[in-house]
């Protein structure tokens, strides 16, 4: 599934790109290195269908943000201290340097000069630090502050509203950026991801992805290269409500993973756009564990269907269920707008129908009520049963994937793994304690084995069913020059004084 629930980024210094600013830039115009005739001022408007398969982003506040399709939006407009560039570093954005104290926690950022706000008002560190400021105060109920700003000193005391304010912490912004070369840039919606490539074939858009799946082939066929394929840090998964029948027995959770042919799924709904996987934290990513196995020990991505039967039939016998028919009924719900995950959706009800005999029905909603959904699900033994959904990298490392997902009482542990009363709550609870330790490890080839050894007990819970990492299908007009994606989809700020339009 294309939309994604996902939380901005960081690490420390990274968690300084959470909080966004609204800038200018102050700077020069950069050369593009691509050849050709600039096309004229009036023309250098780019129409980019980012977001198709949703009506509309959810919001435009940075610290309330936690879907990639109001990030994508975000991202345009707001920057931070510090920036993800294409390949994934750290670079400042706001700030000129940034520097480590001696006692290893204090950081000292040097903002650019002459910075401005979009209206032309200058920006200063004061401004910076009312901005982080402001993600952590409790009127505002964000949910990724407290988590990427915990690395601040006192910042759970204002959570919790113990104290007033942080501000006297020492947080800047690096330099600005190379003035852009474009006038104007136009960010369309169109609820169905067909009608976003419709819109791109008619030339009212310059840029959009997914490519659906019926049309990879015609869009690989376009010319000067209009088509590419860019590896994701993305995976699309299925989650299970823990305190939900019958997803509270870890038999009949394994079963229902190991009935999915995820090889299948890849080729025959995707054309090989994904890569099929049993993974939590995807490949590319540092902690990638190449000798991780599905549950139960489980090789390969095809599954396997005869131990998942064998499973479903124990787990039946441990909940009382003297027949499948006696099994609670199950709903899956999904995001809508995607034909594409519709067909992965009917593939895997047939799948669990097949193997296991277990009725299972399809739910579509809206991606924006999904996500309210989601967190509704947490200590919610009638919230969400079952959901599919994705996440996508904030910031290269596997806590991102590991603790940020599955720890105890972390927002985005809507599947209440760990903080349930299941028979082995308790060895998930022992996994969050070994992710805890992971995390403030400062060996990392000792961090990255603990976090390769909790990954491996996770898949085994099923604390997700990952199905594939994706690969975004994309298609990008010729004229359009000087723009890179990286591996997050993000273009970063300093990108865009090297992107214009070429006369056509």
């Amino acid at each position: 599934m294309r939309p994604s629930k996902k939380l901005i980024t960081t690490l420390l210094p990274t968690f300084l790109a959470l909080v966004g600013m609204l800038l200018v830039s102050c700077g020069t115009t950069s050369p593009s290195q691509s050849t050709g005739t600039k096309a004229s001022a009036d023309k250098q408007v780019l129409n980019m269908a980012f977001s198709t398969g949703i009506s509309d982003i959810k919001t435009f506040d940075p610290a309330l943000s936690t879907d990639a399709p109001s990030i994508q939006a975000i991202d345009l407009v707001f920057t931070g201290l510090v920036q993800l560039n294409d390949k994934l570093a750290v670079v400042p954005q706001l700030a000129s340097s940034y520097s480590e104290g001696s006692d290893g926690l204090t950081w000292t950022f040097k903002l650019k000069p002459n910075l401005k706000f979009s209206d032309g008002t200058p920006l200063t560190s004061r401004d910076v630090v009312y901005s982080i400021d402001r993600a952590l105060q409790p009127a505002v109920k964000s949910t990724v502050g407290p988590i990427y700003l915990a690395l601040i000193k006192d910042s759970d005391k204002l959570v919790a509203g113990k104290i007033k304010t942080i501000i006297g912490d020492s947080l800047l912004t690096p330099d600005p950026s190379p003035k852009p070369q474009l006038t104007k840039l136009v960010y369309p919606f169109y609820k169905q991801v067909q009608t976003g490539y419709q819109a791109y074939q008619a030339g009212q858009v310059d840029y959009t992805q997914p490519v659906p799946s019926a049309n990879i082939s015609s869009a690989k066929s376009l010319p000067n290269n209009q088509y590419s394929l860019v590896p994701q840090l993305w995976i699309n998964y299925y989650a299970m409500n823990y305190l939900s029948k019958p997803f509270d027995n870890i038999k009949i959770r394994q079963a229902f993973a190991l009935a999915v042919d995820k090889d299948v799924i890849a080729h025959s709904v995707w054309k090989d756009t994904v890569i099929a996987s049993n993974h939590i934290v995807p490949k590319g990513m540092p902690g990638y564990n190449a000798n991780l196995t599905g549950p139960n020990g489980v090789a390969g991505t095809k599954g396997n269907q005869t131990m998942a039967k064998t499973l479903f039939q124990q787990g039946l016998q441990e909940e009382g269920y003297a027949s499948v028919s006696q099994v609670p009924s199950i709903k899956l719900t999904y995001p809508s707008g995607s034909q594409d995950t519709d067909n992965e959706v009917a593939a895997l009800v047939q799948m669990w129908q097949t193997t296991l005999g277990v009725s299972v029905k399809a739910n579509p909603e809206d991606f924006n009520k999904l996500l309210t959904d989601i967190v509704a699900a947490t200590n919610n033994p009638k919230g969400l049963q079952f959901w599919g959904i994705a996440w996508i990298a904030d910031y290269p490392d596997p806590q991102d994937w590991t603790t940020l997902q599955f720890d105890k009482g972390v927002p985005n542990n809507n599947s209440n793994y760990g903080q349930n009363n299941t028979s082995d709550a308790a060895q998930q609870q022992q996994v969050q304690k070994q992710l805890e330790a992971a995390d403030v490890n400062p060996d990392q080839n000792a961090r990255i084995q603990a976090y390769n050894q909790a990954e491996q007990q996770l898949v085994n819970d099923v604390a997700w069913l990952p199905v594939e990492q994706v690969a975004v299908p994309q298609v990008l007009k010729a004229y359009v020059k000087g723009m890179v994606f990286n591996p997050q989809l993000l273009i970063p700020p300093d990108d865009w004084g090297n992107i214009y339009i070429q006369s056509h």
